[in-house]
């Protein structure tokens, strides 16, 4: 064994390696920066090359897991500066975006590059010492075990919901309901498919990430007609740098959650897009200072960064152990393994050592030097924030709708987008925390598949009997049990300096001059609004339970199991609750209403999003978006801006709709609706 890991690391010396790790490199950084363009979409594009071109195993091996192992610190760009979140960087988009609203965007990537190339170092190293033992602790971690830490990861995210937290745990349970749309996998029913085809894999994760989180804050910042940072933002290489030092500052918290990374990812079943949620859930909930989250916090961003980079080192763990992906990325890194000939398993540790070394090699290397490409880079490309956001609107909104259709290829994303969108867009405004919701959503069928497995293969009773199980279990409770008195301590202290602050300011404030009202009073009859919002959540909750009567009893287990407690959840809201909340919760509100004019603003931006519709249907949605991007910096900018925004907007849309969709994708564009409606009656 050690003669091959020294034929491994012979490869050091050799062009072909440097050329696969600075070639996966470079890809990744392309794809990090290109909104709407997913790591795994462009693997599967390269496996033909890979295979059919590249004869070393390990060199061709070696490039698709940089690929692989590096993607995820690049993505934080768009993120963080275009408010578009990608699968694994939620959380980096719902923190960073406020730091870079108050001008702290290079410095907030300067910290992410430190930590993620932290990350990805404790995850090649760890992923070297832990495979020879690993194996035990992975054939016991079992179907009963992965559900019990998805259910963690939904409760903690729910509870976190601070102010809202009841809503929190109802948006949290609704998540999962939504996650039971399509063919349940052990009966065959179809669940709300409304016979459609489209439906019957489910709902469209990219089409409903988009529209319940991105594309909301994207038409929110538009309505603002303002950069996303002040004028006066610090945006140099310097103050990148002096992120970077600032993120280093905290490697014990680092060095926690990139431990922590590699533990989620090594576990089948738990899936990329959560890792950063659940990292996210424990750093809070381990933090003396709550209140920070959610507002912008340096301190969220790398709980959830840290564990996105060194996640690829545990998620490679039972790609190479077992055979079994730890993500979608590892997927195509398996494909490449077998047409290569090279069977995961024992042998990884013996004849093919030197894959396995070399493979935790790249992994400290492309990191540190995707690193060092993002720290040259970002003090231009953070400038970005202080341009007009309707701008940056212009690209992103139809980009949106491009990927939501790439998805299916149907236009049924789209119409998934547009029925999305609203219903984000009124979770914002009437302070219903988002982040349960998706989390939720992308944990519900392995929350259902593993739990209705586990009761099968091990009875109900033996079930709560497993070890790994009820550890899991216990932590959950005393988790939760733990925040939820942390909140109620802080909001106590808060309220009382609230109190105390009010009795000195009123001896000194006049009884007749006019108070301003607070954002959440400034929208006028909103209390009202709400509860008609969480009427209609109730009717259409209420609905999907009595259609999941006519169903196997196992294919309604899941819609009742969490059905009845959301409605239990949104009568108690309903009846109990009867003002609207006026506190902080873990999510980001209208930041237009602070903006004279944003309701005009609004109206102009509905009337934009109802023509591209129209458009949609009529032209189609390649000549749609391309159109879009070049009228709407005219729409919403002024002067110089307008003339220069738009041919630069609408070139982007149009090299991500040909050169990426329609050239390298192969994408069939559908005849548009109406122009096949009228072509049949000419």
């Amino acid at each position: 064994m050690f003669e091959t890991i020294m034929a491994g690391l012979a490869h050091l010396t050799t062009w072909s390696y440097w050329g696969a790790v600075v070639g996966g490199v470079l890809v990744s950084a392309a794809v990090g920066l290109i909104p709407g363009v997913g790591t795994p979409i462009v693997m599967a594009i390269a496996i033909p090359f890979v295979v059919f071109t590249i004869q070393d195993p390990l060199v061709g091996i070696v490039f698709l897991a940089t690929i692989a192992g590096v993607s995820n610190t690049l993505d934080s760009i768009p993120a963080i500066l275009m408010g578009y979140p990608g699968p694994a960087t939620q959380v980096t988009f719902f923190e960073g975006t406020q730091l870079a609203k108050r001008g702290l965007a290079a410095h907030t990537l300067g910290a992410v590059y430190a930590v993620s190339a932290v990350g990805g170092v404790v995850g090649a190293v760890v992923l070297v010492l832990v495979i020879p033992i690993i194996r035990p602790f992975i054939l016991n971690f079992s179907f009963s075990e992965i559900a019990a830490m998805a259910l963690f990861g939904v409760a903690m995210v729910s509870v976190l919901s601070r102010g809202a937290m009841l809503k929190g745990l109802a948006a949290g349970l609704l998540g999962i309901l939504l996650g039971t749309v399509g063919t349940h996998f052990g009966t065959a029913t179809e669940r709300y498919t409304f016979d459609t085809l489209d439906l019957v894999e489910g709902l469209p994760i990219i089409a409903v990430t988009l529209g319940i989180f991105a594309l909301p804050e994207v038409l929110d910042l538009c309505a603002t007609k303002q950069p996303m940072a002040p004028k006066d933002s610090t945006i140099s290489v310097r103050e990148v740098m002096r992120g970077a030092v600032d993120g280093l500052k905290r490697w014990r918290i680092t060095i926690r959650h990139s431990l922590l990374g590699v533990f989620f990812g090594a576990v089948p079943g738990i899936g990329s897009a959560v890792i950063d949620w659940l990292s996210y859930a424990v750093g809070v909930s381990l933090s003396k200072d709550k209140s920070q989250f959610g507002k912008g916090s340096l301190d969220g961003v790398i709980f959830a960064e840290s564990a996105n980079n060194s996640k690829e080192g545990g998620q490679a763990i039972p790609t190479l152990a077992f055979g079994v992906p730890g993500g979608l990325a590892w997927v195509f890194v398996l494909a490449a393994m077998l047409a290569y000939g090279i069977a995961p398993g024992p042998q990884m540790l013996g004849r093919y050592a030197d894959i396995t070394i070399m493979l935790a090699v790249s992994f400290g290397i492309g990191n540190l030097l995707i690193t060092m490409l993002g720290l040259v880079l970002t003090a231009q490309l953070a400038k970005v924030t202080l341009i007009p956001y309707a701008v940056i609107g212009a690209i992103i909104i139809p980009i949106s709708f491009l990927s939501a259709f790439q998805e299916s290829t149907s236009g049924f994303g789209v119409l998934i987008l547009m029925i999305f969108t609203p219903i984000g867009l009124a979770m914002k405004a009437f302070q219903w925390p988002r982040p349960p919701l998706i989390l939720g959503f992308i944990l519900g069928a392995i929350i259902e598949r593993n739990l209705q497995s586990a009761i099968s293969a091990y009875g109900p009773l033996d079930l709560l009997t497993r070890p790994i199980t009820v550890i899991l279990l216990v932590l959950s409770a005393v988790t939760i049990y733990a925040l939820v008195r942390s909140e109620r301590k802080m909001a106590a202290i808060k309220a009382a300096a609230e109190a105390a602050e009010a009795a000195v300011t009123a001896e000194s404030r006049s009884q007749t001059s006019p108070q301003p009202r607070s954002a959440a009073r400034r929208f006028s009859g909103s209390w009202r609004l709400e509860h008609w919002f969480a009427l209609a959540v109730l009717l259409v909750v209420g609905w999907m339970m009595w259609e999941a009567f006519n169903w196997a009893p196992r294919a309604r287990f899941m819609p009742l199991l969490v059905g009845i407690p959301v409605i239990g959840l949104i009568l108690f809201h309903l009846l109990f609750m009867r003002r609207s909340v006026t506190g902080e919760i873990m999510d980001i509100g209208l930041r237009s209403l602070e903006t004279p004019g944003a309701a005009k603003t609004a109206g102009v931006i509905a009337i934009s999003i109802v023509l591209f519709a129209i458009g949609t249907m009529t032209i189609g949605l390649l000549y749609t978006s391309i159109l879009y991007a070049a009228l709407f910096p005219f729409v919403m900018c002024e002067g110089r801006t307008r003339w220069i925004a738009a041919p630069i907007s609408a070139a982007c849309v149009a090299l991500m709709a040909y050169g990426m969709l329609d050239y390298y994708m192969g994408v069939f564009w559908p005849e548009p609706i109406m122009w096949s409606w009228i072509s049949a009656r000419l």
